[in-house]
């Protein structure tokens, strides 16, 4: 549970709206399980590219860009 500091209009620092209702079967997935299977997604593609896998890059996710 985090510490909550709630301001004059109604809403606290730590506050996220509740944008969907949930069932009580699921449950919360840590930071660390998310990077874990993150981390596994990006083996698995980049054995797939060296493997000679085809892929394609979507506009957008290149390379940034850097301007002067």
């Amino acid at each position: 549970m985090t510490n909550q500091k709630t301001h004059r209009d109604g809403w606290a620092t730590a506050m996220a709206p509740v944008l969907v209702a949930t069932s009580a079967r699921e449950k919360h997935v840590s930071f660390a399980e998310k990077l874990r299977e993150a981390q596994k997604l990006h083996a698995s593609v980049e054995a797939h590219i060296a493997a000679g896998g085809a892929f394609e890059v979507l506009d957008g996710y290149g390379a940034p860009v850097v301007a002067a």
